[in-house]
């Protein structure tokens, strides 16, 4: 079996909205809804733990916030300071250990630096040599490659490809990754694999606001997405986005309100049975994949196969670079209160969502439409505003 995780960060799931005018790209081709329909890929609406890919990733590799792993939560610079690495010594906690337990070869592929500090714990200011020299034997079975442009090649490197404004540079790295892509889904799964990567193009185009890039790079991301082989036998396929793309101090529905496609062939698949997820759901998802029985499911964790209480209360967390770098200082909490209930399954309607920020010392609450025609719009309503049910749940 392979199961594929894979990251396209930031990106929002429609090209539309006033912050994306920018990036919107008229030859852009197929949206992610008309890939994921010709693909058999299953769209689920992901409410994300974090509201960047540091503390969304701690919630997928932990199954918890990241500040039940990580004390005091986690800033932009909490790997800084200690208390961001002790969760990795616990071997009952990260799920690449109970992976490498069940016998999976793990591959982790482009922004190693990223990667070998923030979800290995390698701290040097050459965490791939003290990765390649570590004695100890904690991640033996992980695999490293890198898409190296003007080296040709995919050796495990620090370098990471950021010139995406660069035509000719731009068009060889997606050779590359295509030639990568295929090589890999080429190989048969006769060794369990798990393989991670995270698609940038969106992220840096968009972050660094070189206009030149940021006008092709949803098209770039979604070609490239389109030549994976969804199709390939024993295999389960896990495509997500991390978090918004103009997250704010004071949290809302578009920060938080993320995407996830899935599919699975194997022999026995496994289905979606819902519409909504919270990010720590594919620790418990996998868990299930690996025959894990000695987890506890609750209604903070749910495998992706099994219903979930339409009450549901979701978590999330979050700190800005200029409000905190280390330390947590947002907390989110959102429910779904309206749903449309279909034959198998229910459809969210209506989200409420409140955000409360410690150095602001304020609760704001907002009332999120699904259906709305700006996906990215929510309404800011006062506590007297919120339904009896929302106050219940």
């Amino acid at each position: 079996m392979k199961i594929y995780c894979i990251l396209l960060d930031a990106l929002p799931w429609s090209s539309g909205g006033e912050g994306a005018r920018h990036a919107r790209d008229n030859t852009a081709g197929e949206s992610l809804a008309e890939i994921a329909r010709a693909r058999s890929l299953r769209h689920v609406h992901q409410v994300s733990t974090g509201m960047f890919t540091t503390t969304t990733l701690l919630s997928m590799l932990t199954g918890t916030l990241p500040s039940d792993v990580v004390p005091g939560g986690v800033g932009y610079l909490a790997h800084h300071e200690d208390r961001y690495y002790e969760w990795m010594k616990d071997r009952k906690i990260h799920l690449f250990q109970h992976l490498m337990a069940a016998g999976f070869k793990i591959k982790l592929h482009n922004h190693l630096d990223f990667i070998l500090r923030m979800l290995l714990g390698y701290r040097s200011d050459d965490p791939l040599t003290e990765f390649r020299t570590d004695s100890s034997g904690e991640w033996w079975n992980i695999e490293l490659s890198s898409t190296n442009v003007r080296e040709g090649s995919f050796d495990a490197s620090m370098q990471t490809f950021e010139e995406f404004d660069d035509e000719e540079l731009c068009g060889r790295y997606y050779e590359l990754e295509e030639a990568y892509i295929r090589q890999l889904q080429s190989k048969s799964s006769e060794t369990n694999t798990f393989f991670f990567t995270q698609q940038q193009d969106w992220h840096d185009s968009w972050y660094t606001k070189r206009l030149s890039a940021m006008r092709r790079s949803r098209r770039r991301t979604l070609e490239w997405l389109k030549l994976w082989n969804f199709d390939e036998p024993d295999a389960v396929f896990w495509i997500f986005s991390d978090h918004g793309y103009q997250v704010e101090t004071v949290i809302s529905p578009k920060d938080t309100l993320t995407w996830m496609l899935f599919r699975d062939n194997r022999p026995q698949p496994m289905h979606p049975m819902r519409s909504v997820i919270s990010s720590v759901d594919f620790y418990s998802t996998i868990m299930c994949l690996l025959g894990k029985t000695d987890h506890q499911d609750t209604e903070a964790l749910v495998p992706i196969n099994k219903a979930a209480s339409l009450e549901r209360v979701f978590l999330g967390e979050d700190s800005r670079v200029k409000d905190n770098e280390k330390f947590c200082e947002a907390a989110v909490v959102s429910t779904i209160v309206e749903w449309d209930d279909q034959p198998s399954i229910s459809y969210p309607i209506t989200m409420y969502l409140a955000c409360y920020v410690r150095h602001l010392n304020t609760i704001k609450i907002f009332r999120y439409l699904f259906l709305h025609e700006n996906p990215y719009a929510a309404e800011k309503i006062s506590l007297t505003d919120l339904p009896d049910k929302v106050l219940t749940t």
